[in-house]
């Protein structure tokens, strides 16, 4: 009997590791357009740095508009990130279970910038958080879907 209750809790711990999350979602499901807001990472700072803040140019990374637009075309997905004027495909679009990462890469003047993001679709809304290379810091963001 011992043995028979091992085999089945052996089983079902099994299933419950390997099985997909309840949330899981479909490719399809994320298609559309979210609005992104990324939380600076110095909240108390004055903001008047360029393209950040409430200061210098648009376009910036922690500019105040900021949209991620998702397409699936032939089970693969797509994406662009567009901040004032600027539009900028996105790199390495994946959506397993309830996780999605992709990249931003774009030129500065500073030089290039490469971003991945990582973050987690629950149902209409998107969390997550991405680190900036060198500086060696994690900054939270969060989308919402503005399509329905």
């Amino acid at each position: 009997m011992k043995k028979l209750i091992l085999v089945v809790g052996a089983v079902i711990l099994s299933v419950v590791y390997f099985a997909e999350p309840a949330v899981a979602q479909d490719a399809s499901d994320i298609a559309g357009s979210w609005t992104l807001t990324i939380e600076p990472p110095n909240r108390g700072g004055g903001g008047g740095g360029r393209g950040g803040g409430r200061g210098g140019r648009g376009g910036g990374l922690f500019s105040a508009e900021q949209t991620l637009v998702f397409a699936l075309e032939e089970e693969m997905l797509s994406g662009t990130h567009e901040a004032a004027e600027v539009s900028t495909e996105l790199t390495g679009v994946t959506f397993r279970g309830n996780e999605i990462s992709f990249t931003l890469a774009r030129q500065t003047q500073r030089g290039a910038l490469q971003i991945t993001f990582n973050g987690e679709v629950d149902g209409d809304t998107m969390t997550g958080t991405f680190e900036v290379g060198q500086q060696q810091f994690t900054i939270n963001w969060t989308a919402t879907r503005s399509d329905n």
